[in-house]
């Protein structure tokens, strides 16, 4: 138990040290950035696709959906912007 708390710290300091700039609307960002959900799973990393009212992204590492796959979320969602 304590090893898997121990990992699980380590993960979230790293998606810190790779968050730039303060939190944002996904409607700001441009199609093609790259973005994170800091207390989602523990970090949950995502492109966007497109972005009109609502906003389609690709999932890269959410645990419970499929790698790349497009899905349509709120553009006001509030996301970090995120460097690979």
């Amino acid at each position: 138990m304590g090893a898997n708390r121990f990992i699980k710290y380590i993960m979230k300091r790293y998606n810190e040290t790779k968050m730039v700039g303060n939190r944002v609307h996904l409607s700001t960002l441009k199609p093609g950035d790259h973005f994170i959900f800091p207390n989602l799973y523990n970090g949950t990393i995502g492109e966007l696709v497109a972005c009109d009212m609502n906003a389609t992204v690709k999932w890269l590492n959410h645990p419970d959906k499929i790698k790349n796959k497009k899905e349509i979320i709120a553009a006001s969602a509030e996301v970090y912007k995120y460097e690979l």
